[in-house]
């Protein structure tokens, strides 16, 4: 009877011990054990229900970062996109907006000094400062600011505006490259700038204004300026002042007079009307003299300028001076006007039906010669048994209000003598209205109204030809 009960206790003892053995051998293929081919740690994996050993999978940890990391790449891949979509409208707009700029430059002519301006900026913000670029417009307008303003104001400005204004060497190599020579004309100069506007037909003012005389040295031609420049066939020679030593630069102040007058002669382009502004004037030499010259040389300097300028390809319709006599005088040979002997294929009493050029003043300074003599205590203008006076206009400031006629006492100042802008007023319809209520005020009416019509058809580019001629 006991080993019956022992052997049954064994029994039952070996079922617990392969039980036991079993879920330890079931713990250990759960555990992470390394594979004999690669070495790597690996993933055993029993097989399910209805599956064989064949079937069992072995997934190494290299897959499982690899998973890992594919999951992680999925992640800033949708990240990356998200930021893209985010900026997507962000760049729309930059874009637009640089779309915009482009638009806005390219409506302005190409002409303008602001196009010029506004494109070197927008060049040299994505430039290193080493690296920056100027256009010949911006370095002739960065020159032009050097000299009005001096050193001490275009640093400060250039500071401020560090992508616009170039160093204060690059502008004096820059003018310093081409310098103006006192009684040079600049034919080749002139020609470039009516090219760049797609101009071919010019008008040329030329005036002389007082100066200090003053003797300088000009290092770039070893010559001295501020002398009275000797003409020869009409034109200034240039460096006529050239010496090398002490002794002649002694004879020459000793002899020869300063230059107490600046000739200026301009060229104003002359264009059509699609143009987006009106196309300044440029000079085309400049020398001293004291105005002693005669009417041939005048028109032999007329001649030369009209044939280099004709030689380049570009036709000068006239020539605009003021009313001196040897101007008078010379315009009347050039037009055949009353002549006594041939003179430019012509002998003639009256105008020929075709003329070589014109001539005309200055609008401006015949609107304000004008203005000046109204203005003029010694002047005594008379029409009929009415006098022209400037306190006229002195009453019509004291008894009526400004609103009326908009002058004030500093427009009919006889100092001012350059003030085109009094000339506007003094002259304008209010005025004219208010003069005509007063009898005693017809001769005054009378030369403004004259004045009047002077500003509109010398001044005003916008008037016909036929409302200009009557």
């Amino acid at each position: 009877m006991m080993t019956v009960i022992n052997q049954h206790h064994n029994s039952q003892n070996q079922k617990s011990r392969t039980q036991s053995g079993n879920n330890k051998n079931i713990g250990l293929s759960a555990k992470t054990t390394k594979n004999r081919y690669d070495e790597q740690p690996s993933t055993h994996m029993l097989p399910k229900e209805g599956e064989t050993q064949s079937s069992i999978s072995f997934i190494p940890s290299l897959n499982l970062n690899q998973n890992n990391s594919s999951q992680s790449q999925k992640s800033k891949f949708d990240e990356n996109e998200n930021e893209k979509q985010t900026e997507a409208p962000l760049s729309k707009k930059r874009n637009k907006i640089i779309s915009e700029k482009t638009i806005s430059c390219s409506n302005i002519n190409s002409s303008d000094i602001l196009c010029a301006l506004l494109s070197t900026i927008e060049l040299n913000s994505h430039r290193s400062p080493n690296n920056f670029r100027y256009s010949n417009p911006s370095l002739r307008f960065a020159a032009c600011l050097f000299i009005v303003s001096g050193v001490y104001v275009y640093e400060y400005l250039r500071i401020n505006f560090k992508f616009l204004l170039p160093s204060i060497e690059t502008v004096k190599h820059y003018y310093n490259h081409s310098p103006y020579s006192e009684a040079e004309f600049r034919y080749d100069e002139s020609k470039m700038y009516p090219d760049s506007i797609q101009c071919q037909f010019v008008f040329l003012p030329e005036d002389c204004s007082a100066i200090i005389p003053r003797v300088e040295y000009d290092s770039t031609i070893n010559s001295f300026n501020g002398f009275v420049k000797p003409i020869a066939d009409g034109k200034p020679v240039k460096n006529a002042f050239n010496y090398q030593s002490f002794e002649e630069f002694k004879h020459l102040i000793e002899t020869k007079p300063r230059a107490n007058l600046v000739s200026v002669h301009l060229l104003q382009p002359i264009s059509d009307s699609n143009l987006y502004v009106t196309p300044s004037a440029t000079v085309s030499s400049v020398y001293g003299t004291d105005n002693k010259i005669t009417a041939i040389d005048i028109l032999k300097r007329w001649l030369m300028i009209y044939q280099e300028l004709h030689s380049r390809n570009i036709r000068v319709l006239g020539f605009a001076t003021d009313g001196d006599p040897k101007y008078l005088r010379a315009m009347r040979l050039a037009s055949n006007f009353f002549l006594k002997f041939l003179l430019l294929g012509h002998l003639g009493i009256f105008l020929n039906p075709t003329q070589l050029f014109l001539f005309m003043q200055d609008g401006i300074h015949l609107c304000t010669k004008i203005r000046n003599r109204l203005l003029s205590p010694n002047a005594q203008l008379k029409m009929g048994i009415f006098t022209v006076l400037a306190k006229h206009l002195y009453q019509l400031i004291k008894t009526k209000n400004k609103i009326d006629h908009n002058l004030s006492k500093s427009d009919i100042n006889v100092r001012d003598k350059q003030n085109f802008s009094s000339c506007q007023k003094v002259s304008d319809d209010k005025i004219l209205n208010l003069l005509l209520l007063n009898d005693h005020y017809k001769a005054t009416f009378n030369y403004l109204l004259i004045l009047n019509l002077l500003v509109m058809a010398y001044t005003q580019p916008k008037v016909c030809l036929p409302t200009r001629i009557y």
